[in-house]
């Protein structure tokens, strides 16, 4: 069954798309590294077997190493975390790692699994650029600007004070938008709730009083 086992964590090792690192613990030394790896960083085996992390200078914050070891003295296993490596061209890449304490004999080691989500960041970066055009937009536009989920407000721009003289954090709070439409405009204000109800989406123009 020990035998079986080992097999199947070997098989596993070697076939992860992802990088797959063990490293003694006490001072990053590499006692095996998977295919995965040398894709992820271009170091082959003969790079890093016999040597420590901190010797090929794969960290680009040595202390990000230091921080994780602490948390696995803690806890054995951490997940998901973000760290920046260097590529042996000496490029950069943010690698998503999670690893966990393995211990042979007396000395203990580190099983690593990280993947390249250079793609996510900079996905993430893109969405962060549209965010900051689009309040800059609204922000800057006479009119005041809202946006709700249904009838909750998630974000109205700084028009409404110049305009209404109301400060924006007055609606943090307020379960519903039409708390401030007079009750008469209530069924003009559910046809714009609806909207998220339409087959698609179109631009409609109704008037309530608030």
């Amino acid at each position: 069954m020990l035998k079986e086992n080992e097999e199947k964590f070997s098989a596993a090792f070697k076939i992860s798309p992802d990088s797959v690192n063990i490293n003694r613990m006490s001072d990053g030394l590499y006692i095996d590294i998977n295919d995965g790896f040398t894709r992820m960083t271009g170091f082959e085996r003969t790079d890093v077997i016999g040597k420590t992390s901190l010797d090929i200078k794969i960290w680009v914050n040595p202390a990000d190493r230091e921080s994780m070891v602490e948390q696995l003295k803690a806890k054995s296993t951490v997940s998901n975390m973000e760290f920046l490596f260097h590529r042996k061209d000496g490029s950069i890449l943010t690698g998503l790692m999670s690893a966990s304490v393995l211990k042979f004999g007396e000395e203990t080691y580190i099983l690593t699994v990280t993947r390249n989500i250079d793609e996510i960041v900079q996905a993430r970066a893109v969405v962060k650029a549209s965010e900051e055009k689009f309040q800059q937009f609204a922000e800057n536009i006479d009119d005041i600007f809202w946006l709700t989920e249904g009838d909750q407000l998630i974000y109205v721009n700084s028009a409404l004070e110049r305009k209404l003289g109301l400060s924006p954090s007055l609606f943090e709070n307020v379960s519903s938008t039409i708390e401030y439409v007079l009750p008469e405009d209530y069924p003009v204000f559910k046809e714009l709730v609806d909207l998220k109800n339409m087959p698609e989406a179109r631009p409609i123009s109704r008037q309530v009083r608030i």
